[in-house]
């Protein structure tokens, strides 16, 4: 499989994405059903172009574009539905959809920033936490440590996060 191969940054890159590229996604096909068919779809492009990534510097950009001919190629597939908008509607609604969202990815940026400047520890607890599936009662119970500890320690991390993001999108320049 392919994934096997996938670079670290690259697959951080696209998970801090998914909020945006689904709402971009919805915005342009008004359907959850179809938005859900184009995110997989175009989540698995952006897979097998994961290279092409590499020579370019803004992941956001690049998923929606890749995210966008998703949705053209649906379109075409699907060419007698109902309510299908033409080339230049959808590619209006494209750039406002781009616009719109932006601010979800100052969000994730800095989210994902913060996340960098925690301590290995840190980082390794929340990031256990807040796994499918994870829970603090597991977390404690591998760590040999009281459920209270580990529920105080998530609290601080959380704040440390909390205060950091908020002060990188004070320090941010609008987008």
């Amino acid at each position: 499989m392919e994934s096997a191969s996938l670079d670290e940054r690259f697959v951080h890159d696209l998970i801090a994405v998914q909020a945006r590229l689904y709402a971009y996604i919805l915005s342009l096909v008004l359907d959850r059903n179809v938005a859900d068919e184009v995110l997989q779809n175009t989540n698995v492009v952006l897979c097998r172009k994961a290279a092409e990534y590499a020579s370019l510097g803004n992941f956001p950009a690049w998923a929606c574009g890749v995210a966008r001919f998703e949705v053209l190629a649906h379109r075409k597939l699907k060419g007698r539905t109902p309510l299908m908008f033409d080339a230049e509607l959808l590619d209006c609604l494209a750039e406002e959809a781009t616009q719109a969202t932006a601010g979800v990815t100052n969000q994730q940026r800095a989210l994902a920033d913060c996340l960098d400047e925690l301590s290995g520890k840190q980082r390794d607890l929340i990031l256990d936490r807040y796994r499918p599936g994870g829970s603090v009662k597991e977390l404690a119970s591998k760590m040999s440590r009281p459920v209270g500890s580990i529920s105080q320690t998530l609290y601080r991390i959380r704040n440390l996060l909390l205060e950091c993001i908020e002060r990188r999108l004070k320090e941010a320049p609008p987008t």
